[in-house]
């Protein structure tokens, strides 16, 4: 191989116009030197070709100081660094690493394919995390959903939606005492069905919760908005009345009382189910409590169902 062709091989990427740089440098440094030599040589005036050439001299050695120390890849390789924070940023697209060939074109190829596999990977965390979301979503939607049937078993009674005992011995106390302390008005409906279990023994017991069903219905819709109707019983309710006195709770029971015997005309039985309902109030006996409250509403539940045998 000549020793040209090994030249061109060793310099690489180095431009012809960067090697002609460095050639007139050199000259001019040559120059700068050769010159005075031959005025001092043929005793001339060399000490004025030596001030003029001395400037030329250090001119000449910057240029190639500079050269030497700044290679001809040194800006390639800052705009290739450039390209890189910027793709990393997100401000610039992968392909523009193909710009950089020749002695950059391996590292650029290997940044991009790099840039690739992270860009895949953040891709598939986002997916991932999206999957593990929507599966944790749906998890406590169900959870949730089963938390709300159990509360809904906890609180109402499944035969008529209606609020079941446990509601009632859990609210009616601290209701009390808060009408107590307001001292506004508090009365309770007590309803006991009459002659149900001849309907049972009668049409059977689907027959029977067919009633139950449509008595809760009906208690709920006659209810005002703030009232709390509850099933205590098998054939037993309750309906809570705030802000409710004893005419209005009476009203009430007349009005179920009259809808309820409506409801049972068209059932084939000897004796048709209706109810009896008693009423009592907060405040007719002082400091009453919860509990004596629900005793005196039983109590005239149970009159009423005395009066109404002896009248037969």
């Amino acid at each position: 191989m000549s020793n040209v062709a090994a030249s061109r091989i060793h310099l690489g990427p180095i431009k012809i116009h960067r090697l002609s740089a460095v050639a007139a440098a050199v000259s001019l440094m040559l120059a700068a030197v050769a010159v005075p030599l031959t005025l001092f040589w043929q005793q001339r005036d060399g000490w004025f070709a030596l001030g003029i050439f001395v400037p030329l001299f250090t001119v000449a050695a910057c240029l190639i100081w500079k050269m030497v120390h700044s290679p001809p890849g040194a800006a390639r390789a800052r705009a290739l660094a450039a390209t890189i924070d910027e793709i990393r940023e997100g401000t610039a697209p992968i392909e523009q690493l193909n710009a950089f060939g020749g002695l950059f074109s391996p590292v650029a190829s290997a940044v991009a394919e790099l840039a690739r596999e992270l860009r895949e990977s953040k891709q598939s965390a986002v997916a991932l995390e999206q999957e593990i979301k929507q599966r944790i979503a749906s998890r406590t939607d169900a959870l949730e959903r089963v938390i709300g049937g159990l509360r809904q078993q906890a609180t109402r009674d499944p035969l008529t939606g209606l609020y079941n005992r446990r509601m009632l011995e859990q609210h009616l106390p601290p209701l009390v005492d808060q009408c107590r302390l307001d001292h506004t008005p508090l009365s309770l409906l007590a309803i006991d069905m009459d002659n149900f279990k001849m309907l049972n023994d009668t049409l059977g017991h689907a027959a029977g919760d067919d009633f139950l069903r449509a008595a809760g219905q009906l208690i709920r819709s006659a209810a005002r908005e703030g009232d709390l109707p509850f099933r205590t019983g098998g054939d037993e309710f309750v309906v809570v009345l705030p802000a409710c006195d004893r005419v209005a709770a009476d009203g009430l029971g007349k009005r179920l009382s009259a809808l309820l015997d409506q409801m049972a005309k068209p059932l084939r039985v000897e004796k048709k189910p209706g109810i009896s309902y008693g009423v009592a109030c907060l405040g007719e006996v002082p400091e009453t409590t919860a509990a004596e409250l629900l005793a005196r509403a039983d109590a005239a539940v149970y009159q009423q169902k005395a009066v109404r045998k002896a009248s037969r």
